[in-house]
């Protein structure tokens, strides 16, 4: 049972596995005592230098049976296949292969994490107060119409399969080339509700400002963005911290530099309000913490979208 508490999972598709994944990896296994997956396919599997380390799984998608509903969504994929080479829908098809791992393997309380995101919770500890907490699946939202699973708790398999059902059923009734996961998952949770799919807390108890973006969105409910921080005691990334601490993607900048200290225009706190400092845990293993008028509080992981992980490492 133990080991099923602390099981993280990372998976890529794709031909290449970026190298900045294995630091990803190395930081997850810092703070965990669980096993660890890694999905991918043969041959990114086969060119990729996977960190030494007994507890480390490895996974090839062709070993995972193609189930049905996988089938289906390969059959109606609308995703735009051009970004990227298939970006959207590699993103969303990882869901699928998620659901058919730990199906297989009885796996529940599960992380998985996405390949450019550093862990600074301790998941052993963690991981027992989202199974408390979340009857299904848990991922941060930045707004209300986008969840970013930058890290996603599932509690059981059969939650994984509803969302994978819902994607199937959303795509058959209005094929839309500009979709995504992320606007995918925050539409299963209005229909599905959150038994199925709920929020982790990106905002802590401290922050009493506004709640809008850049783009002139505000929010119906302004409990979705620090729902249980209070029990956890530690808020998520899902990407406006590792974006304003590190820069975004560079690649989505193709004709100008992107701003070093980057206002992510979709989120619905600003991330310039607070200072962000690093201390040390119980293990004295190095983490961050978002602070704002004499009050801290640590934060669970961060998105480095600028993919220079190792700036970031404990």
């Amino acid at each position: 049972m133990q080991d099923k508490l602390s099981s993280i999972v990372f998976i890529h598709l794709g031909p290449v596995i970026p190298a900045y994944t294995a630091r990803a990896i190395s930081q997850a296994a810092r703070f965990s005592t669980g096993p660890l997956y890694l999905v991918a396919e043969q041959e990114a599997l086969a060119a990729f230098t996977l960190p030494e380390m007994a507890r480390m799984t490895v996974v090839a998608c062709e070993d995972l049976s193609i189930s049905p509903l996988h089938q289906a969504f390969r059959d109606i994929n609308p995703l735009n296949n051009t970004f990227r080479d298939g970006f959207w829908t590699y993103t969303t098809e990882r869901l699928f292969y998620l659901a058919t791992l730990v199906e297989r393997l009885g796996l529940e309380n599960v992380i998985h994490v996405e390949n450019d995101v550093m862990l600074y919770a301790d998941v052993d500890l963690l991981v027992p107060k989202l199974a408390g907490l979340y009857s299904g699946l848990a991922a941060p939202f930045d707004n209300d119409d986008r969840c970013i699973p930058s890290v996603l708790f599932a509690r059981r398999p059969q939650a994984l399969g509803a969302i994978c059902q819902f994607i199937v059923e959303r795509l058959g009734e209005r094929p839309n080339h500009h979709l995504n996961d992320m606007i995918l998952l925050a539409e299963a949770r209005r229909r599905l509700g959150p038994d199925i799919l709920d929020g982790l807390p990106i905002l802590p108890p401290f922050y009493t400002g506004p709640l809008g973006n850049q783009i002139g969105d505000g929010t119906k409910e302004p409990s979705l963005f620090s729902r249980h921080v209070l029990r956890l005691g530690l808020v998520f990334d899902a990407a406006a911290i590792g974006q304003y601490l590190g820069g975004p993607d560079p690649r989505n900048f193709e004709h100008s530099r992107p701003e070093l200290s980057f206002i992510n225009e979709s989120c619905l706190f600003d991330s310039s309000l607070f200072t962000y400092l690093w201390g040390f845990d119980a293990q004295r293993r190095r983490v961050p913490y978002m602070a704002m008028k004499g009050e801290q509080m640590p934060i669970a992981n961060l998105h480095i979208h600028c993919k220079d992980l190792a700036r970031f490492s404990s």
